[in-house]
């Protein structure tokens, strides 16, 4: 075990296949940065379709609920960081197109969408050439200000 409580044949697993590039992973990025407040964009997210949400529509992340074990440090200034080691169980995001055309779900305010974490399997070869099978769940969301359709 190393001094985060992982085994060390994870950690080199996952040193071998972080560096690999998103379309490796079957669309999913390896990293995704949320904060209340920011804008996203939804990202492979079909289970929305029938609520009036595709793929690039952009929001506002609204709530953020984390996973019951997760360690929430706050700070002097007001503001809390979490390092997740879990997927958030679900993220709040207000969606314009959604409230324009007055999407309302029960419980949610006007417009707010709730975005729960999608899984993908898929498998990888390292740097190595060694193959992996990844399980992998992940929010179908990414950051982003804008989008452009061509």
């Amino acid at each position: 075990m190393n001094s985060s409580g992982m085994s060390v044949v994870a950690d080199q697993k996952r040193s071998e296949v972080n560096p690999l590039d998103d379309a490796k992973t079957k669309g999913l990025p390896r990293q995704l940065c949320l904060a209340v407040g920011i804008p996203i964009v939804v990202y492979k997210s079909p289970q929305h379709v029938l609520l009036g949400v595709c793929n690039n529509s952009d929001g506002i992340v609204r709530a953020i609920e984390l996973y019951q074990r997760e360690q929430v440090q706050n700070h002097n200034d007001g503001y809390r960081v979490v390092h997740l080691k879990y997927p958030p169980v679900r993220v709040f995001v207000h969606i314009e197109s959604a409230d324009d055309a007055g999407l309302k779900l029960p419980g949610l305010p006007r417009g707010v969408v709730a975005f729960g974490p999608v899984e993908r399997n898929f498998v990888l070869t390292g740097n190595n050439g060694r193959k992996f099978t990844i399980k992998r769940r992940q929010l179908p969301l990414t950051s982003g200000c804008l989008s452009s359709v061509y």
